[in-house]
């Protein structure tokens, strides 16, 4: 039989309990039962925070190299987030930049207090921001009426250069 509260924050969220009352302890494990059912239930995200508040780093670490072991770095890097290990979080920041999911590179690495890939992701963002603004058909168009393009084809740097149509 589980415990009431676990029960009651189950079917009516955290913000139905004042865990306050109780000691550090008894207040871990009742949110690390709470991480641990909502886990099974496959609702990963709010499972990692559950244990984020019950600052249950061990679990969350298991967990995170877990998701990465199946693949699903932005669910690893959630558990990695609370953990500050450096190592973990750099790892998975990697990780998240080869599959594009650039917010949670910058978190992870800001977690793992990465200044200088930090401030790489900051001077390569405005480079991301340009070319996904330069995916809408319509701005495309406009300026292709007035300029000549040259395309350099380069996946990473989204290079575009533009030279003055010759009148």
């Amino acid at each position: 039989m589980d415990h009431p509260i676990v029960e009651k924050i189950l079917k009516e969220g955290i913000s139905s309990v004042n865990l306050s009352m109780l000691d550090e302890s008894a207040r871990k494990r009742i949110l690390s039962d709470v991480g641990e059912k909502l886990y099974k239930e496959s609702k990963f995200i709010e499972a990692v925070e559950i244990l984020a508040k019950a600052n249950d780093i061990e679990r969350l670490t298991k967990w995170g190299d877990a998701f990465l072991a199946e693949n699903k770095t932005e669910l690893a890097a959630l558990c990695f987030l609370p953990t500050k290990d450096k190592q973990r979080l750099n790892n998975v920041a990697v990780l998240c930049r080869q599959s594009k999911n650039y917010k949670m590179a910058a978190k992870a690495y800001e977690a793992a207090d990465n200044e200088q890939m930090i401030s790489r992701l900051e001077r390569n963002k405005e480079v991301i921001e340009t070319r996904y603004r330069l995916d809408d058909v319509t701005a495309v168009e406009k300026l292709l009426r007035h300029e000549r393009f040259l395309f350099r084809n380069n996946f990473w740097t989204g290079i575009l250069l533009v030279a003055r149509a010759e009148e």
